[in-house]
């Protein structure tokens, strides 16, 4: 009988799902775009039911009849998404609101600050091992109980997408362990479970936290209601999942020690492993899907969302004769700013268009290009753009390295690594030699579908994964002599935030008031 693994991960812009054998070939793939409520500014919101379950269900029905296979033949359930998210719950498993996404959601500052005064940053830093910041959970719970207190009361659980997923899968309350250490401060991340004292002083009641699990660990099965819903199989198991960039880096295989994973994706998020815990006031602690490795990470607010930003704004002219020559926007986007020589001829921009989450930390920071002449074109600016999102990824490892961690090579996934000059770029700027794997938009289901065979008891260990399941599809080399140049750029970066920053809060002071 041959065997099947399922992934399913749900992301900010769009779902994905594949359907696995057991030798890594895919086959059946399905994607699924959908969109991100913004009600106001500084705000996003997915609706659970309508995006996250209904997405499953039919990404499962289109897997399923694609491959024409048996559901019986499934042997395991892994779901990974977008992470952290705060969805309440009531005892019906009925969503009371929309999910409050991570940290592209800044509505909770005051949260933060009361939070921080309350317990003192240094405390929250060594029981969580983060700094409280947009991408903290416990501060969104707090600005749900302050400004929606009815539903407060009604709530059971909070969840977070996997989570959502699972319950709606099995019936089961559960959270990954990954995802938990992001719902500072109420996890302890040196005893490795939700900290009580901290739950009381802050007045949210640990009975609303589900119960933990390891990303890997089984949790339960499909039921048969769920069954009915998305045709799979009742009775098939189903693993605790966890956050997408986990998942896509376990589907590129930057599972080992000092390995570090990028994902060119809606945002950008920059992973190390790590064989023994690392904590840094600007950056993340955490663990991997895979046991017994650490990571410490980061994730930028924009980086795909930036280019998407700029083909919808600026490139209107070219889609349109783009369309009739059957181009893709984004190649003829690429291809003009391969024109473009290093540095966007003097032209630096911080892409900071939605605050910033890591390494500044700082909700309020904005875009800024600097260097415009009347020499610029929309190529320089698009190069730019790429250009500063690889400063940003530069700026994370500039931080790792002063802690010891020396890493040799980027392994990359995502829809971006498709973009030749920008993964170019991103080399030439870092240094570093980047190796870019097959299912490039596709890391994080199929690390799932990994995922749910080793927690199952497929696979024993990871060297199918290695040996058989991870293809390079291609490898980019740095051009040292463009990196000495890229140096001096990446110093005048370094210094436009910290001399900017003022002005920036004070636009987004008289910005808010005009709104």
């Amino acid at each position: 009988m041959i065997q099947y693994l399922l992934g399913v991960d749900i992301g900010t812009q769009n779902s994905k799902g594949v359907l696995v054998n057991l030798e890594g070939k895919i086959v059946s793939k399905f994607t699924l775009g959908h969109g991100t409520s913004i009600p106001q500014k500084g705000w996003a919101e997915h609706d659970a039911e309508r995006i996250w379950w209904s997405d499953f269900k039919k990404i499962c029905k289109t897997l399923i009849k694609q491959a024409q296979i048996s559901v019986k033949d499934i042997a395991a359930i892994g779901c990974s998404g977008l992470a952290p998210t705060m969805l309440p719950v009531d005892k019906n498993g009925k969503p009371l609101r929309k999910a409050i996404l991570y940290g592209i959601d800044t509505r909770s500052s005051k949260e933060i600050k009361w939070i921080n005064q309350t317990l003192g940053k240094n405390e929250i830093f060594k029981i969580s091992g983060q700094a409280l910041s947009t991408q903290s959970v416990g501060p969104k719970i707090l600005w749900f109980k302050k400004h929606e207190p009815k539903k407060f009361k009604e709530t059971h659980k909070i969840l977070s997408t996997n989570s959502f997923l699972i319950y709606k899968l099995t019936g089961k309350y559960t959270i990954d362990m990954a995802t938990a250490i992001f719902f500072g401060p109420l996890f302890n991340f040196q005893r490795m479970k939700w900290e009580n004292k901290i739950c009381d002083k802050i007045g949210i009641p640990l009975s609303i936290l589900p119960n933990i699990y390891y990303p890997a660990e089984l949790v339960g099965e499909v039921t048969s209601e769920a069954s009915k819903e998305t045709g799979l199989e009742a009775g098939t198991p189903v693993i605790a999942g966890a956050p997408d960039a986990f998942a896509e880096a376990t589907g590129a295989g930057a599972i080992k020690e000092d390995e570090v994973f990028l994902t060119y994706g809606t945002t950008m998020t920059i992973i190390v492993c790590l064989k023994y815990p690392k904590t840094h006031i600007n950056l993340w602690s955490n663990i991997h899907y895979v046991p017994n490795i650490y990571t410490l990470l980061g994730g930028m607010a924009t980086s795909g969302a930036l280019t998407r930003w700029f083909k919808d704004n600026f490139a209107q002219t070219e889609v349109g004769s783009e369309k009739m020559a059957g181009i893709d926007t984004y190649h003829f986007l690429s291809d003009e700013a391969a024109r473009v020589s290093t540095g966007s001829e003097g032209l630096i921009i911080l892409p900071y268009f939605s605050g910033e989450r890591t390494p500044i930390d700082d909700e309020l920071a904005r875009g800024v290009i600097i260097g415009l002449t009347l020499s610029h074109t929309k190529r320089h600016l698009y190069r730019a753009l790429l250009e500063g999102t690889a400063y940003g990824v530069e700026h994370h490892l500039d931080i790792m390295r002063k802690m010891g961690i020396i890493p040799q090579k980027i392994i990359a996934a995502g829809g971006g690594v498709e973009n030749q000059i920008w993964t170019q770029i991103v080399s030439d700027v870092t240094g570093l030699k980047q190796v870019c794997v097959r299912e490039k938009g596709f890391s994080a289901p199929y690390g799932d579908a990994y995922m749910a065979g080793y927690g199952s008891d497929v696979f024993k260990d990871f060297t199918v994964l290695r040996e058989k399941w991870i293809k390079i599809v291609k490898t980019i080399e740095p051009d040292l002599k463009v990196h000495k140049e890229y140096k001096k750029y990446y110093k005048v970066y370094r210094r436009l935030y910290r001399h900017t920053k003022e002005d920036m809060h004070k636009l987004s002071e008289l910005s808010l008031k005009e709104n």
